[in-house]
Parts: C-alpha cells; structure tokens; sequence
C-alpha cells in the first residue's frame, strides 16, 4: 500500500469498496505484524460526504491468540480523516477467554493499542488505560460475534 496516498488528507472521494480493499489491506498488514490471524466480523463504512470536516471508517476484527487457552482479542482498526490536517489510524484490542474480558487490576492497563505511521506502518503496541471508559461496557465478545 502506498502510504503516502493513505496519509493524504485532502478531500479525496472514495466509494465503498476502496474504502473496504483500504482496510482489508490494513487488516492483513497489523495480522502480518502481530503475526496473529486476524477474522473481520463487521465494517463500519458510511458515505463519503467531503463538505464535512472529517471522516472515519472502521473494521471489527478478532485474533485467535492461544487455541489451548481460548485467548482472544476482540479489535477494531480505524481511520479518521481530518480534512485539510490530518489522517489517523489506530487499532485497540480487548483480551478475552472464552468470550469474557480479562482484566489486568493491578495497573488498569486493559486496552491494547497499536498505532500506524507513514514511515513505520503498524508500529509501537501498548497496553494502555481506558482513560476515559471507552471500552469498560465491552464484557464479552458480543461485539465481533
């Protein structure tokens, strides 16, 4: 993928289809790097309007990390296009087993965030707070199932 093109935040029109090959792309690029398959379950793609002053796109994904364990990360990858500024493309995860949420209690650290830049590609996962409760009401994979 040409990642200069992914970053270009100008008012470029694209239909629905090359949004949904874009972040096919970006799904097998993070799987690649997580080296973990990952299983889209559901998109999120609305039509495009450029006199808006953003725009987001996003794929429901699930890695199968340990068969044994039945450990499973329930994700989204995003793109949110600020026109005229800037292009952002994070991914976060969710760990369960056996369809529940695992949570870590000692430091908060319950959300697994990898972000995508134009000169790395997927780079810098991280465990991170859930700082502002996004993700506290996802208690079982109901989500990507």
């Amino acid at each position: 993928m040409d990642r200069e093109l992914l970053f270009d935040c100008s008012r470029n029109l694209k239909n629905p289809e090359q949004w949904r090959a874009t972040l096919a792309t970006l799904r097998q690029e993070l799987s690649e790097f997580l080296e973990c398959p990952l299983v889209t379950t559901s998109s999120f793609i609305e039509n495009q309007h450029l006199d808006c002053a953003s725009y987001e796109v996003s794929l429901d994904v699930i890695a199968q990390v340990n068969n044994s364990t039945n450990l499973q990360y329930g994700g989204v990858i995003c793109l949110l296009i600020n026109y005229d500024e800037a292009v952002y493309i994070d991914a976060f995860f969710l760990p369960f087993v056996h369809q529940r949420r695992i949570f870590s209690y000692e430091n908060k650290l319950d959300v697994l965030s990898v972000n995508y830049a134009i000169d790395d590609g997927w780079n810098n996962p991280r465990w991170d707070i859930d700082a502002y409760g996004e993700w506290e009401s996802y208690l079982n994979m109901d989500r990507w199932l």
